[in-house]
């Protein structure tokens, strides 16, 4: 693959409070004349991935005047809800936890059922489509609640979190850097070690240097970030936090909703807009 063919060279994302205020940031961009050409979009809120996965995005052809030598690389504006976001962070995490590939489709058969299902009771709370062939009322419900109890979702995400240590988070607020590695390091009985690092600009090459070396480590995972607010950093990536507390309360919400209201919940159709939660 060449570099400027890949979707996402570089990317941002966005996380909005609801479906309305993500359409209107959607319609921002989509209304908005700036510099960089707008190349395609991906609308997986409207067409969920089979997955489950939900979100929209945006790709952009980078163009600058100053910096010839990256026009046309892409670029990708990720934009979702924040509860589309708290089922891709859950993922994320079982997926580092339990080496699977659960992103890429590739993982246990009962895990990935078991996202593809919260995913359609998350869009029907939302008002949007459910990814098509997935049962709906009470037969969904059933099925969430059998698997969430046969897979002790709850306990494992829980422990993921109470297992992790920490290093460097108050010493990169007081730095206020301009770029942050982030890395996650899976030991052993599920305990891990969350690896903070701040740079400054002109730390760039050694930023980069640290992210390949950490990007090479085996049972790890980096990200390395561009931040202005570094109290935002959990927000923005709980996944390296193994932070699932907001997955947890809305499935747990799904499941110990009273039975008429929960089967509500959880109703997908093919005319969706018109579900009544």
């Amino acid at each position: 693959m060449k570099l400027n063919t890949m979707q996402d060279i570089a990317g941002c994302r966005a996380i909005m409070g609801t479906v309305e205020e993500l359409n209107d940031l959607l319609n921002v961009y989509k209304a908005r004349e700036f510099q960089h050409k707008f190349d395609y979009e991906k609308d997986y809120v409207s067409h969920p991935k089979a997955s489950g996965y939900r979100s929209h995005h945006l790709i952009y052809k980078y163009s600058s005047a100053t910096a010839a030598a990256y026009n046309d690389m892409r670029v990708e504006i990720q934009c979702r809800t924040a509860l589309q976001h708290a089922w891709a962070t859950a993922l994320e995490t079982v997926d580092l936890f339990t080496k699977q590939a659960l992103k890429s489709s590739h993982g246990q058969a009962e895990w990935e059922r078991f996202f593809v299902l919260i995913s359609c009771a998350f869009a029907a709370k939302e008002h949007t489509a459910p990814v098509p062939g997935v049962p709906e009322g009470r037969e969904l419900l059933q099925e969430i609640c059998h698997l969430k109890e046969s897979l002790q979702v709850t306990s494992k995400l829980k422990s993921y979190k109470s297992y992790a240590e920490v290093l460097g988070l108050k010493q990169v607020q007081q730095q206020r850097p301009d770029t942050v590695l982030l890395q996650i390091q899976i030991g052993e009985n599920e305990a891990s070690t969350i690896l903070i690092t701040g740079f400054r600009a002109d730390e760039a090459p050694e930023a980069l240097a640290a992210y390949y070396q950490a990007e090479t480590q085996g049972n790890s995972d980096a990200v390395l970030v561009s931040t202005a607010r570094t109290r935002n950093l959990k927000r923005a990536f709980p996944n390296y936090f193994a932070d699932t507390d907001v997955f947890i309360r809305e499935v747990d919400a799904i499941v110990s909703a009273p039975n008429g209201t929960a089967a509500k919940h959880v109703k997908s159709s093919a005319a969706h807009a018109a579900t009544a939660l």
